[in-house]
Parts: structure tokens; C-alpha cells; sequence
């Protein structure tokens, strides 16, 4: 009866001990099973636009800098080719660099590239076409990798542009005196160019603000000025054949200025006569000239001359004269210019010259 017990519990301890060994080996088959390689992630990766890189960035390693090209360049030369460069990161042993291109609304991935050692920084390839692009760096060595760069873009356009037009009329810093304000901008013809795009703006206080741009067939607009104060425009042609051209750049800006008032007239020079000789000691000199009007007062230039012409007096008075003692026995000359209320926008032009010569 005894050895009944004993072979009946032997048999049920070895049961036991069959269920858990079975329960433990099912465990581990459903961890493995949970740890499988995330085919369906890494396929979505692909299809991912730039910047939303996916998976765990391990930070054993510092980020790469991105140094060339910088962000959002537009590139020109042909053939594409393109250097990407980074700064080197401390430890790394190598580098994987990730590519996209642009079709359309969608991002293109290529295949990414792997560069060894720590100071090969630099990776030159030519890019597919005249399209956007972009680009990023990953550092690794044998134990970690870095977070990822993030993107920098870049745009090429190997066309040619259509040559920029070269403006005429009216020059940069002119000055409208009178009253409407009609203005005439004009420039030469671009050869091969079907139109040209018209930019204009009024400016004041430091800002200036647009006129709506004008699209015309034409080398020049005319157009009324809104006030008077500074405007500015410039000028781009526009190709016939856009698939062989694009667009010119813009010309540079140039700037008018418009004041409605009239000019005051110039003052007409009555005393001493232009060229006369002078006997009198002291040098006591009264210049005259007739009143203008409109003018609220008078600037006056003298200078002397010894071996080249100097500045002696400029000076400005209220009257139609102006007395002062010369400064030797030598020539000197004289003008005037007759200041208008609102200036220097309404003064009138200068007079001409006139000399006169101290005998002693």
C-alpha cells in the first residue's frame, strides 16, 4: 500500500513539473513573436515627408550641424552637382546621410548613404533635376547612433533667365515739381521677352507701400502719382517661352520724389556788375540782387580764390543785399539762391556765378 502512495505522488510531481516547463516554453514563444521586426513601421517611414523621421533617437552621440548648403537655396549651375556638409561629431565613426526629392506634392526618398570615419564630413552627388530637394545626417559608431539632423532644402533652376531690364526714365532720386503729378516710368526692350511685370510703390515715414503690380506688353507706364512724397519702382521681363526661360530677375529699385508746388523764381543779380575791378580800403562789399516772390529769404555763396577756389561765405539773410568785408586783394566770386517756404523742395535754382577783384 505504501509503495502505491509513493509511485503515485512521484508520477504527479513529474506531471506538474511537464505543465510549467510547457507553460514557460509557450511564454517565451509569444515574447518572441511580440519582438518580430517592425516591417509595417519601417514602411511607413518610407512614405513619411521630411522631418517626421520615426524610431527612438539615441542620444549617446551628439546631433550633427549641417553646414552646406544653406536652407532654402536656390541652386543655378549645370550639371546638378551638390556638395552636402556637415561638422564632424566627437566619437562618431561614420555617417548616414538621407535624400529626398520632390515630385509634385509628393517626397521622393533615395537611397540613403553610409560614409566611414569621423572627419569624411563631406558628400558630393548630382541631384535629378530642377526640382526641390532636401537633405539630412545621422551620426553612428559601433555602440549608438545620434538624433537625426533634421532637414535642410534646397531648389535647383538650371534654366537661364531672361535678361533683366535696364530702366530709363526717370532717373533714380528725381525730383516732379508741378502739379498733376502724371509720371512716366520707362525702360529698354529685353530681347525675347513677351511682357514685363511693373512694380511701384509710395513711400513714407520709411515704408513704403505697394501699388497693385501691373502686367504690360509695352517698355513703358504712365500713371498718377497719389501725394507728394518719395516712390519707387523697378522692372521684370517676362519670357515668351517659359520652357526655355524663366523669368528675369528684377532690376533695381529707383526712386522719384514729387512736390506739386512751383519753383520760385531765380533771383536776378543787379550789384557789383560780374568781372568788375575793386579800389576801395577797407573791403566793405554790398551784393544786391532784386526781391523774389514767394521767397522767405536768401542764401548767399562767396568764395576767393588763391592758386584754387575757397569757400569764404555761405550765409543766409533776409533782405535782397548782403554786406561783409573781403578777404584780400585777390578775386572773388558770388551767387544766390532764393529759399521758398516749404524747402529745399521749392528754392529756385542758383544764379549763375559772378567775380569781381580787389586791386589792394
Amino acid at each position: 500500500m505504501k509503495k502505491y502512495v509513493f509511485i503515485t505522488l512521484v508520477c504527479m510531481l513529474l506531471l506538474v513539473g511537464i505543465a510549467a516547463a510547457a507553460e514557460v516554453e509557450a511564454t517565451q514563444v509569444g515574447s518572441a513573436v511580440g519582438q518580430a521586426s517592425p516591417s509595417g513601421e519601417l514602411g511607413a517611414m518610407e512614405t513619411l515627408a521630411p522631418n517626421v523621421e520615426s524610431g527612438p533617437a539615441i542620444a549617446a552621440l551628439a546631433t550633427p550641424v549641417l553646414v552646406s548648403p544653406v536652407d532654402y537655396i536656390t541652386l543655378y549651375h549645370y550639371p546638378r552637382v551638390t556638395t552636402l556638409s556637415w561638422q564632424p561629431v566627437t566619437q562618431a565613426t561614420g555617417y548616414t546621410i538621407i535624400r529626398y526629392y520632390r515630385s509634385g506634392s509628393t517626397w521622393v526618398r533615395l537611397s540613403d548613404v553610409t560614409v566611414q570615419g569621423n572627419l569624411n564630413t563631406v558628400y558630393t552627388w548630382t541631384f535629378i533635376g530642377d526640382q526641390e530637394g532636401a537633405w539630412g545626417v545621422t551620426a553612428f559608431n559601433a555602440t549608438s547612433s545620434s538624433a537625426f539632423s533634421g532637414y535642410r532644402y534646397f531648389y535647383y533652376s538650371t534654366k537661364p533667365h531672361i535678361a533683366t531690364p535696364v530702366p530709363l526714365q526717370p532717373y533714380n532720386g528725381t525730383l516732379f515739381i508741378g502739379y498733376p503729378r502724371t509720371t512716366t516710368l520707362q525702360w529698354n526692350p529685353v530681347p525675347g521677352a513677351a511682357g514685363y511685370y511693373l512694380e511701384r510703390a509710395y513711400c513714407y515715414g520709411g515704408t513704403c507701400t505697394a501699388y497693385t503690380a501691373v502686367t504690360l506688353n509695352g517698355t513703358s507706364y504712365t500713371f498718377s502719382f497719389v501725394g507728394d512724397q518719395w516712390g519707387r519702382w523697378r522692372v521684370t521681363a517676362i519670357p515668351a517661352d517659359h520652357s526655355k526661360f524663366y523669368d528675369s530677375t528684377a532690376s533695381t529699385w529707383r526712386y522719384f520724389h514729387w512736390n506739386s508746388a512751383t519753383a520760385i523764381s531765380t533771383p536776378v543779380l543787379t550789384s557789383p556788375a560780374s568781372g568788375i575791378y575793386l579800389y576801395n580800403y577797407p573791403r566793405t562789399t554790398t551784393l544786391a540782387w532784386n526781391p523774389v516772390p514767394g521767397a522767405t529769404s536768401y542764401q548767399v555763396q562767396v568764395g576767393y580764390y588763391d592758386t584754387t577756389w575757397h569757400t569764404y561765405i555761405s550765409t543766409t539773410t533776409t533782405n535782397p543785399y548782403y554786406t561783409f568785408n573781403f578777404v584780400g586783394a585777390q578775386q572773388g566770386e558770388w551767387r544766390v539762391t532764393a529759399l521758398g517756404a516749404t524747402t529745399p523742395f521749392v528754392n529756385s535754382a542758383w544764379t549763375a556765378w559772378r567775380t569781381f577783384r580787389y586791386m589792394h
